[in-house]
């Protein structure tokens, strides 16, 4: 596997065949699905896919947490309402 400078600006990298002593372009996130496939064969999602599964269950948690909070503060906003009523 060869990074170079180009890499850090587009994400692709070069993948040596040893057999055939060609290059292959790929993007650093198609990189570990294509090694698993080339030493395991088997076949992984790609990283790409994965990191995007993983930053959408991310966000719903983030937005259940903030629900979560604002009931909360309703919750304690109701009970202080209350709290004066009484008085």
């Amino acid at each position: 596997m060869i990074l170079n400078d180009r890499t850090l600006v587009d994400g692709v990298s070069l993948l040596r065949d040893r057999e055939t002593c060609c290059f292959e372009e790929m993007h650093v996130a198609a990189v570990t699905r294509r090694l698993v496939h080339v030493f395991q064969h088997r076949d992984i999602e790609n990283t790409f896919v994965l990191m995007k599964q993983k930053q959408s269950k991310a966000e719903k948690c983030v937005k259940s947490t903030r629900r979560t909070k604002e009931k909360q503060k309703s919750k304690a906003s109701d009970d202080d309402a209350k709290s004066r009523l009484c008085e």
